[in-house]
């Protein structure tokens, strides 16, 4: 029996070969997964730990190849170790060729378990057929059972209603939304009712982004609503900049774990100079908070200093006016 080197018997050490994947490219990871089975499913958890294109996931469950728009018949390859698209043409799938077998999703939840962060820009709708097609063939089962982080951007309301419900289960943690357009102008009554279904799938949110260009006031009664939702469990709140209202000051102040109550720092709301910054906050209010980011006028915000605003567990304060002002007496 030949006696493997030290080198060799270190990188059979499972914990010592996941730190060695976490420095490596893809391309490397690649070859790493190749290497035997120590060595493959420590690698592809890495390869496969973050997806923001669904295309390598279609291809595992497209045999038979895939059907474009313009009638263009395009057959799959063998199942993808890394994350390539070169083998793609630029246009999006329209359906499957065949339908997937169960021995097809075998295969796909070979790779699709492993999938932690999911980030799915819809914007333009290019994988909605497909997405529709797995609505209706998917599996009881969650598809990616150990997702841990959800991200989306809804172009409009069937983005959220129909795709973004696909991935979401009880093991999500951090969820990121990114609402559609339409609300920046016109407050949606069936967004409470999807907010409402998003918590049923997803109760133990601990970090929840909800991101929208426009007045706060538009969708300000669900986004409340929401938060009380999962006031068990919230530690961060994460909102466009001039949406810490009053009232959602007020609401999030209750929230026993909040730690965090954060500003997005790419998508801003409108300031609404008609409404004051004026929340009334009971003793006890925000027991846990440790970072705050607020988007109000300075001359609110001073009076609200004066009145013991600020809670004992506060660390981090940033604040942004909509305007410069100047420091009053």
């Amino acid at each position: 029996m030949v006696l493997l080197s030290v080198t060799n018997r270190v990188l059979q050490v499972p914990e010592l070969l996941d730190t060695v994947c976490s420095h490596l490219d893809n391309i490397s990871l690649v070859r790493a997964a190749r290497v035997n089975k120590t060595w493959s499913p420590i690698a592809l958890s890495f390869l496969w730990r973050e997806l923001d294109d669904p295309r390598p996931l279609f291809r595992l469950l497209a045999p038979g190849g895939f059907e474009y728009g313009n009638g263009k018949f395009v057959r799959s390859a063998s199942p993808p170790l890394i994350l390539s698209y070169s083998n793609f043409v630029s246009l999006s799938p329209k359906d499957f060729k065949t339908l997937p077998t169960e021995d097809n999703w075998t295969r796909f939840e070979h790779y699709s378990r492993r999938i932690r962060s999911l980030s799915i820009d819809d914007t333009d709708e290019k994988y909605s057929l497909i997405f529709d097609k797995f609505a209706r063939l998917r599996p009881l089962r969650p598809l990616f059972p150990s997702l841990r982080k959800l991200e989306w951007i809804a172009p409009n309301e069937n983005s959220l209603t129909q795709r973004s419900v696909l991935f979401m289960h009880d093991s999500v943690r951090d969820f990121s939304l990114t609402l559609p357009p339409i609300y920046a102008h016109h407050p949606s009554a069936s967004l409470r009712q999807y907010f409402n279904h998003f918590v049923g799938r997803m109760p133990l949110i601990s970090r929840l982004a909800i991101l929208m260009k426009g007045y706060a006031a538009n969708i300000e009664k669900e986004l409340v609503a929401l938060t009380l939702a999962l006031k068990d469990t919230l530690t961060t709140l994460v909102v466009p900049r001039y949406f810490t209202t009053s009232t959602l000051i007020e609401a999030a102040a209750s929230l026993p774990h909040l730690t965090a109550l954060a500003s997005h720092d790419s998508i801003a709301g409108v300031h609404n100079a008609a409404r004051r910054f004026v929340p009334n906050l009971p003793a006890g209010s925000f027991p846990s908070l440790v970072s705050l980011e607020l988007g109000v006028p300075f001359v609110d915000l001073v009076q609200w200093f004066r009145k013991g605003g600020l809670p004992a567990t506060l660390q981090h304060l940033t604040i942004t006016t909509p305007r410069l002002e100047g420091v009053g007496g």
